[in-house]
């Protein structure tokens, strides 16, 4: 972790990249089986759709609820509850054997709505302790400590599944999630956060007429959510499908991961520079949505670790620099600043939007088309990372400071 050292980030941000790491490998172990345990169960593609559509539709009513409660609750405590609703999740999940005696609803909108209420204080907290000479920074950082976990995670998880007889590694996998739930709940009582106390005013969120460069930008996620949302799950659920392997994915992520790690490294080198981060988002957007297409054409194990590779190498240029944006637009002037709360769930509502859109999709099509078809549609949603491309082009944004390239 040396590499988040001289960003020179404040020592709030840096405990909140540790506590990151934490969770996003806690996720990234389980996480990443949770579709393929759930698809070797009920083998079905439409229990695995059924499952993330709830799960999406449970994640911006966490981001509201939680920015109800902002003004009475510091946003370090959103972090603490959306872990410990994940924790019952994992209780429940491995309570249940396997054959799940709960509805794949129930299961899904409780795993949605730990993630919100995790989110919500993450993003509000990395909104409050950085600015906008350290942004892209930190979110580079976070990149690469996620990179790290999501490197070293799923493999680790492939090896246990694969080596344990039936269901066994997957009970130890959702264990060692559980473990790492709770150091994060040890960890964070060192943090501290003041509470703003400023009431949510959610019509702060969707000023599109005066505010048109937020329109653009809410327009772009709900763009971008419509791929983001099904790349989440239908990625290992390719590599089971044409492997039947939960180890061959587990190196699959290893060296995707890994690539992903040089990648977050090597942009944060980068966003030291005075670039404007539209000009890194465009070349990454057309190419990511270039090889995204040819899933349309070719559908093979070979291709999906061209996929994997190149996505790898892309994706963090475009994450970063569209999550700058986003968060430097929310900073343009006082008035949005005070009113993240709301501009933060406005965002969250509209990645909601996307993600459902495309989930729905996918969970229509896995009932009405055969399975090259639903491969094919997945390849079209990458379409989603032009489309976000050219809503964003002319947005300007313009710091309480001066001009901002």
């Amino acid at each position: 972790m040396r590499y988040l050292v001289w960003m020179d980030l404040r020592s709030g941000s840096s405990l909140l990249l540790w506590l990151s790491f934490l969770f996003i490998a806690a996720m990234a172990l389980s996480g990443t089986f949770i579709n393929i345990y759930i698809f070797r169960v009920d083998h079905s593609v439409a229990a695995i759709g059924k499952f993330n559509l709830f799960e999406y539709l449970a994640f911006p009513v966490a981001f509201w609820l939680a920015g109800k409660l902002s003004s009475r609750l510091p946003e370090i405590w959103f972090l603490r509850l959306g872990v410990i609703l994940l924790t019952l999740f994992f209780v429940w999940l491995l309570s249940q054997g396997t054959a799940p005696k709960v509805d794949l609803a129930l299961l899904g909108l409780l795993y949605g709505f730990g993630q919100g209420v995790y989110w919500y204080g993450f993003n509000t907290l990395s909104f409050d302790w950085t600015t906008w000479q350290t942004r892209a920074a930190f979110q580079s950082a976070m990149g690469f400590a996620g990179a790290i976990a999501t490197t070293v995670c799923p493999f680790l998880a492939g090896v246990i599944i694969s080596k344990s007889a039936n269901y066994t590694g997957y009970y130890l996998v959702f264990a060692l999630s559980l473990a790492l739930f709770g150091m994060l709940l040890l960890i964070s009582a060192k943090a501290n956060h003041d509470l703003h106390g400023t009431r949510l005013n959610m019509r702060e969120g969707y000023r599109f007429r005066g505010d048109p460069d937020w329109r653009r930008l809410w327009l772009g996620t709900v763009a971008f959510g419509a791929r983001e949302g099904v790349y989440a799950f239908f990625v290992s659920l390719l590599a089971y499908s044409f492997t039947h392997s939960e180890e061959y994915f587990g190196t699959y992520s290893l060296v995707v991961g890994a690539l992903s790690f040089m990648s977050f490294f090597v942009v944060g080198k980068f966003k030291k520079k005075k670039v404007s981060p539209k000009v890194y988002l465009n070349a990454s957007a057309c190419l990511l949505g270039g090889l995204s297409v040819l899933w349309a054409v070719v559908a093979s194990v070979a291709y999906l670790w061209v996929f994997g590779v190149c996505t790898a190498l892309l994706l963090p240029l475009f994450m970063v620099s569209y999550q700058t944006m986003v968060f430097n637009e929310i900073e343009e002037t006082k008035r949005s600043a005070r009113h993240r709360s709301a501009y933060i769930i406005s965002r969250e509502m509209a990645l909601a939007i996307g993600r459902l859109a495309g989930v729905g999709l996918i969970w229509w099509a896995s009932l009405a088309l055969p399975w090259r078809g639903v491969i094919t549609l997945y390849g079209l949603l990458g379409v989603s990372f032009a489309v976000t491309a050219l809503l964003v082009r002319k947005v300007q944004f313009r710091s309480q400071k001066g001009a901002y390239p």
